[in-house]
């Protein structure tokens, strides 16, 4: 249950919005024939939403899926995947993915991924009020993956990796100004659009020190086809950096992320760009047997150094956010 005290002294409005949802989810694994595999997976969700401001709604999802994964020699996989989502209204939407990965090459392995994807609008897509569209229609996209792993002195934990992605996306859901003054927005369905990225990568775990160091950079390319410009939103570069320390009863992981510049709003001359950012989270785990018994204290602290940040232009973001936990799990001896 959620509510809204609107802070204008002229004409304050209080909403109340009550947002529930229930899923099941199945999955079976098993062997067809030699070292042929299949996983078979049912979900179905139930979304609720009683709202003040855009009353009751509800939707009702179901999807089926299959995963084949079949070994030819020793050297390649095939696995081809099948997944159907279903609507309350006896919609069906089919998509295909297809992965080939080849291991032969000395210390590294390349992988090659072909799919179409499918994607609901959001409640808050089509009922947010001011500026939700009931009239989204879902996307639907198409991608190519090209993914590269090298192993580092034959241990397979420490890896470089390069990853080159192409998406296509029809009907791509994003929230865009409905007009010059920007003070409401609305998604809206961008009849065609594109993604072209480049990924490298390094995963190193260190011998001496229980140590495990992760590393990653992306550059992207998107398009707006029609309108031949680059999609709101859209940092060109992304980073992250991690370093975990584990031992028996203690782990302490520190990481931080890098969001490049992004289009807020198309300017002539000039777009309105909103600023990179860096947000640094740090967590603490400390573990300890009790009577027998597993006792855990965790410890998570997101944007440390309590940066303000945008992700969309005049929606600050949650400053310095601290959780706490305990854990007291009961083992069967």
């Amino acid at each position: 249950m959620e509510n809204y005290y609107d802070p204008n002294p002229l004409w304050p409005i209080k909403s109340q919005h009550d947002v529930r949802g229930t899923a099941l989810r199945f999955q079976h694994h098993r062997n067809i024939w030699n070292d042929i595999t299949n996983t078979f997976l049912y979900e179905g969700k139930l979304e609720k939403l009683e709202s003040t401001d855009v009353g009751k709604r509800e939707r009702n999802t179901n999807a089926i899926a299959s995963v084949i994964t079949i070994p030819i020699g020793n050297n390649f996989n095939v696995i081809p995947a099948l997944r159907l989502d279903f609507t309350g209204n006896n919609r069906f939407q089919p998509t295909v993915d297809l992965r080939i990965t080849y291991n032969n090459l000395k210390n590294s392995e390349i992988e090659y991924h072909y799919g179409t994807g499918f994607r609901y609008p959001t409640f808050n897509d089509l009922y947010w009020q001011p500026g939700g569209n009931p009239n989204l229609t879902p996307e639907n996209s198409r991608y190519q993956i090209i993914k590269y792993k090298l192993y580092l002195n034959d241990k397979y934990l420490n890896n470089i990796y390069f990853n080159v992605g192409d998406r296509s996306t029809n009907d791509l859901i994003q929230w865009v100004p409905l007009d010059e003054s920007f003070f409401v927005w609305q998604p809206q369905n961008i009849s065609s659009s594109r993604r072209k990225n480049f990924t490298i990568g390094s995963q190193i775990n260190l011998e001496n020190l229980p140590l495990q160091i992760a590393l990653h950079a992306t550059y992207q390319k998107t398009k707006d086809i029609d309108l031949d410009k680059p999609l709101f939103y859209s940092p060109e570069y992304i980073g992250y950096a991690g370093i975990v320390y584990s031992s028996s009863i203690i782990q302490i992981s520190l990481n931080a992320h890098y969001t490049g510049e992004r289009i807020a709003s198309y300017g002539n001359p000039k777009d309105e760009l909103l600023p990179s950012y860096i947000l640094i989270n740090a967590s603490l785990q400390y573990q300890l047997p009790i009577f027998g018994n597993q006792f855990s204290l965790m410890l998570d602290v997101n944007n440390v150094l309590d940066r303000q940040f945008e992700s969309i232009d005049d929606y600050p973001e949650l400053g310095r956010t601290i959780r706490f936990g305990l854990k007291y799990m009961l083992t069967n001896k």
